[in-house]
């Protein structure tokens, strides 16, 4: 059984390519690039969250969002 697929080239910003204006879109795949970054460098320090969090100086439970990929409370101003 074969099935025809719809492939789409991406323009590089998943949140473009979703619907989101371009302001929105440039916005949350930077603040995707820039979360990813700190997880990268947390994890190649391989720091406890406890001294990610004093690093940072961020709130414990926001080192944990970051390491679960949950960006929802975090914002780019």
């Amino acid at each position: 059984m074969s099935e025809d697929v719809k492939v789409e080239q991406s323009s590089g910003n998943v949140f473009k390519d979703l619907g989101f204006s371009h302001s929105e879109a440039d916005r949350a795949l930077l603040k995707i690039d820039l979360a990813f970054e700190i997880y990268n460098i947390i994890e190649a320090q391989k720091l406890t969250q406890a001294k990610a969090e004093k690093i940072l100086g961020v709130d414990l439970s926001d080192i944990s969002r970051l390491k679960k990929g949950d960006f929802n409370r975090f914002s780019v101003e």
